[in-house]
């Protein structure tokens, strides 16, 4: 048997912006998809199959919901990235955003790369403790399916 194998995030890369320029946001320490799936319509009739005493129930794909995206770091000031996710907040615009994984086993040259757009939904304000270090977090509330560049 093969040993297995994995890698950590360690150098994931959060960026937001235009299509060309994207901003990295510094610092993050967790990035957390959740939420996208698939709502589905019943679509069980007179004709659906016989199972046993009853029929099966059938169902169809009806709607997408794109999910949100968590994220946590720790905070700074003066950081592009973190200030473009507070301009975000503000204006309530759509941004375009992109994770970029490090290379994983297999991966030479680039790790897998995930692009969406969405809003940020949770103005990303300090978390304050007397002994621990600023952090913040943010929620982005997704517009799009993640679009998934294989890395290589």
């Amino acid at each position: 048997m093969a040993p297995s194998t994995g890698f950590t995030g360690k150098g994931t890369i959060l960026s937001m912006g235009p299509a060309a320029v994207y901003t990295a946001v510094g610092q993050i320490k967790t990035i957390q998809f959740n939420g996208q799936k698939w709502s589905f319509d019943d679509v069980t009739n007179l004709n659906s199959p016989v199972v046993g005493v009853g029929v099966l129930e059938e169902a169809l794909p009806a709607k997408m919901a794109p999910g949100e995206l968590a994220v946590g770091g720790i905070f700074l000031p003066a950081d592009a990235g973190q200030e473009a996710l507070n301009t975000a907040f503000q204006a309530g615009t759509l941004e375009n955003f992109k994770v970029q994984l490090p290379m994983g086993p297999g991966q030479t040259t680039a790790g897998n790369l995930y692009a969406f757009s969405g809003y940020v939904q949770e103005f990303p304000v300090p978390d304050v403790q007397f002994d621990k270090i600023v952090n913040f977090k943010v929620t982005i509330k997704l517009t799009t399916v993640i679009t998934q560049t294989q890395g290589s």
